[in-house]
């Protein structure tokens, strides 16, 4: 069977129907995940929404017709639990439905979250945790603004027996100012922009003083065991954060323009919501595993992306291991929804047996890059040359211990927001200027923003303490060994921890033997990973992507499949 999840659009406060934020498009068949991107990969704009392009990205890719789909399965945001027939009729123009095809409408936002970050977890049962800003409306719609309405904020879900139950919900009613929708007016009022800014937030947050941690908390818990803010949203960031402050005793600084100097009362607001976040999620997990005898956690939605709030729910005593897909938030809904649809048509058939999807971290399709074909690129770019090398993993390491900062092309590129050793720009952690150069000179971004350590997964507990799981998907964060902090200065953060991502040879045997190669040049068997872009852009794609992006940026090589690139 064929299925395809999209993650399509939204009924906007004017209730028109418009692309939503981080469109993309995956394509499984059975239950094999073959091909998955976002629109923004293919346009060239970041967050960019529609699912045109991916649509006929992951066709093409697999080799597939729109004829051959069995099944289109999609969900909403901004409207209610009970779709309006005129999206439902706008879904099936768009996509030409035809007479032996199936469009499955996934019954909420929260739930297509869920279905991905269970079916992918390898877990036979859990708790799955769904925090973001909001998902649908409950009831129905009473009024264009999405805060009045009653609609998903944080869901909680229990997953047993094959079933996914929605066992809890908190902020549902109006106003509900949910943890995912503070932390979004945090980051407004530092100037850092909207949710897609939510990172910078977080990078902040370790800078912070301490002075504010002792102020009372920005929620409660009643006796049935919810939570709800000490405030309504009123949809005004500067009005709901300044009566925040006012109750918790504090008199905070007018809102922050981007282009204001960044002070320590900022740092310290970030580290107050930061905190928050991780306190409050902590304190509903505790109670819901507690309550269903659990000790397995999904997460999803865009909350989900907060890596120091992962890790304080790895430190409960009760929880085995916390899972989080590679793309949990509205980015990875297409891969939710054709898992929803794939297991419901299976329960139809009475054959169901609860299995884990095959969501490989790499799902985009392979490039043949070869010296023809980069001959052709370089017409339009005369001050680059290169050259074709027997081991790029050889030469790449080589280049990198020589303090270079590289670009990496590899294979398929990686489906979720961060770059995970495909479509990368590599340095050496061994030198903290390298992030100074990288921040300031190359990405062009906030200097205080770190950087991930991309680690061989069997020499993770040399360099870190007390992290014994997984981390291919950059989720969580772990403390530095301190006699490690000088040796890897480029990757500890300002407190101690780093943001890492495990590598193993079964999953990137490319980028495992970069790494390995590094290492035996240099004793440090990990090295500094982030994104293969520049700041306002998306990830790159193509061969062309990557080498227009070379050109235009301060790297020093890009190292495309096999061959080398550099300025002249």
């Amino acid at each position: 069977m064929i299925t395809v999840g999209l993650n399509a659009c939204i009924v906007d406060e004017n209730n028109e129907i418009r692309p939503v934020d981080g469109g993309g498009v995956c394509l499984f068949e059975d239950d094999k995940l073959l091909f998955a991107i976002t629109e923004e990969r293919l346009t060239y704009k970041k967050y960019d929404g529609g699912f045109k392009k991916s649509l006929e990205y992951v066709l093409e890719a697999s080799g597939k017709s729109l004829q051959d789909v069995d099944q289109f399965a999609v969900s909403f945001y901004g409207v209610s639990l009970n779709v309006p027939k005129f999206l439902i009729e706008y879904i099936q123009t768009e996509l030409s439905i035809q007479s032996h095809q199936k469009l499955i409408i996934v019954p909420s936002h929260h739930l297509s979250h869920a279905y991905a970050a269970f079916y992918s977890s390898g877990f036979k049962e859990a708790l799955i945790v769904v925090n973001d800003n909001e998902g649908q409306i409950i009831g129905e719609k009473k009024s264009p603004h999405m805060f009045e309405n009653s609609c998903e904020r944080n869901s909680y879900y229990l997953a047993r027996n094959g079933e996914i139950e929605l066992i809890d919900r908190d902020f549902e009613y109006p106003q509900g100012l949910g943890f995912g929708k503070l932390y979004n007016k945090f980051t407004r009022y530092l100037g850092m922009g909207n949710y897609h800014n939510a990172g910078k937030t977080m990078g902040l947050a370790s800078f912070g003083s301490d002075n504010l941690l002792s102020l009372g908390d920005a929620y409660i818990k009643d006796y049935d065991g919810s939570i709800h803010c000490i405030i309504p949203d009123t949809g005004s960031t500067e009005k709901d954060m300044k009566t925040l402050f006012k109750k918790l005793g504090v008199t905070i600084p007018e809102p922050r323009k981007k282009t204001d100097p960044l002070r320590q009362m900022h740092a310290d607001l970030a580290q107050y919501v930061q905190k928050q976040l991780e306190k409050w999620t902590t304190v509903k997990v505790e109670k819901l595993i507690e309550q269903y005898n659990l000790e397995y956690v999904c997460v999803g939605g865009g909350v989900a992306l907060n890596c120091p709030t992962n890790s304080a729910l790895l430190n409960i005593e009760r929880v085995k291991n916390v899972y989080i897909p590679n793309a949990p938030q509205d980015q990875g809904l297409c891969i939710g929804n054709a898992i929803y649809a794939i297991v419901n048509s299976r329960r139809e058939k009475a054959n169901f047996n609860q299995v884990k999807f095959e969501v490989p971290l790499y799902s985009g399709k392979k490039y043949t890059v070869t010296a023809n074909e980069i001959q052709t690129i370089l017409k339009e770019f005369s001050n680059l040359h290169f050259s074709e090398v027997e081991d790029p993993c050889k030469i790449a390491a080589k280049l990198i211990a020589e303090g270079n900062v590289i670009a990496w092309f590899q294979g398929a590129s990686e489906f979720g927001p961060r770059a995970l050793g495909n479509r990368s720009i590599l340095g050496d952690p061994r030198d903290k200027l390298v992030v100074n150069r990288l921040n300031l000179e190359i990405k062009k971004r906030e200097a205080f923003r770190p950087f991930a350590p991309s680690v061989l997964i069997e020499k993770t507990q040399d360099y870190f303490e007390n992290f014994s799981i997984e981390s291919p998907s950059m989720m969580f964060t772990a403390d530095v060994k301190k006699e490690q902090v000088k040796n890897i200065s480029g990757v500890v953060h300002v407190d101690g921890t780093a943001r890492l991502q495990t590598v193993n040879k079964q999953d990137n045997p490319m980028y495992y033997r970069l790494i390995q190669h590094f290492g035996k040049l240099t004793g440090i068997y990990l090295v500094i990973n982030t994104s293969f872009n520049l700041d306002g852009k998306p990830i790159v794609e193509t061969p062309y992507d990557a080498i227009a992006c070379f050109n235009k940026s301060e790297l020093d090589y890009l190292v495309i499949e096999n061959f080398v690139l550099r300025k002249i």
